[in-house]
């Protein structure tokens, strides 16, 4: 539970690593500045952690471990595999039914809503796990950590996801030129997804924290056909509708991953939903006032800043 150590770790390597990065950029290096970035960024943090942790490993073997360990690891790591391997089928399809382009603005549509998403909810779901493991026994304890991992994660990123979905029509332009404004649908489709997206990692954290891979595992079996199913009514209708398809399944995955939970740790999805709603009201809310705004004939810059 240091995070605060290895804050200081992981920003003095951001660091060191950007600045030899913008110097081979600066140098003539082109995108290879951005390979010796992010292989610096992982050395140095390797390093950094090595000498001031002073953690070796033994040379010994525990039959006892490895079998506690190996079967929540297996599990646990088949269930993340599905899930990436799953989630990558969108663009294989994107790429192999329609164009080059196609692709392009459907990852750039994803790429902004993704970069708020990973960074703040996958810090604040990385703190809760361990938290989350040392209260498993106390399913009161337990119950008021998720809780508040949910309405924590809602309060900073629902305002953020809906208000990127009201001003994008803006900021695509300004920040990627007029040639990207296909990727502005995708991007409002996208936000609304990630906000599903929230709610559903905190329930597979809950299930991560209390041990229960299995259970994960099975959720995967479950859910995956029924995104294949969506994948191939929508891939014969458009990209957009593929992104569209999504945001339906983001709602069964929510609906499937809550359900355990009231059974292995007393957090049932209507408590759950009761927890978020304020924040999703008053976020949707701002997003429709925000988004009138920008139809007012006026400046871009002045939109934007007013909005």
């Amino acid at each position: 539970m240091d995070i605060k150590f290895y804050f200081y770790i992981t920003m003095i390597a951001t660091v060191i690593s950007g600045i030899i990065g913008l110097i081979m950029a600066y140098s003539g290096y082109g995108v290879w500045g951005l390979v010796a970035q992010s292989l610096l960024s992982v050395i140095i943090s390797a390093f950094l952690l090595f000498y001031f942790v002073r953690w070796l490993p033994k040379l010994q073997f525990s039959v006892i471990r490895f079998k506690e360990l190996f079967s929540f690891g297996w599990k646990y790591m088949m269930s993340s595999l599905i899930g990436t391997s799953f989630y990558q089928l969108r663009g294989y399809i994107i790429g192999i039914k329609y164009t080059a382009a196609d692709l392009a603005f459907y990852n750039r549509g994803e790429g902004i809503p993704q970069l708020f998403t990973r960074n703040i909810d996958s810090t604040i779901n990385g703190v809760m796990f361990p938290a989350m493991s040392k209260l498993q026994n106390d399913r009161d304890a337990l119950v008021r950590a998720i809780s508040r991992s949910m309405k924590t994660s809602s309060y900073v990123l629902m305002p953020i996801l809906f208000g990127l979905a009201a001003v994008c029509d803006k900021l695509v332009i300004l920040l990627y030129t007029e040639k990207w404004a296909p990727c502005i649908p995708f991007m409002q489709i996208l936000c609304i997804t990630e906000c599903l997206g929230i709610l559903n990692t905190a329930n597979l954290q809950a299930l991560k924290g209390v041990g229960r891979a299995d259970v994960l595992l099975r959720l995967e079996l479950y859910k995956k056909p029924v995104m294949v199913a969506i994948l191939i009514v929508t891939t014969f209708i458009s990209p957009l509708a593929i992104a569209a398809g999504m945001c339906v399944y983001g709602v069964y995955a929510l609906i499937i991953n809550a359900h355990p939970n009231k059974k292995y740790v007393g957090y049932p999805f209507v408590q759950q939903l009761r927890d978020v709603s304020s924040n999703a009201i008053l976020s949707i809310m701002m997003a429709v006032v925000v988004y009138c705004v920008g139809q007012i004939e006026m400046n871009i810059y002045l939109s934007l800043f007013l909005q």
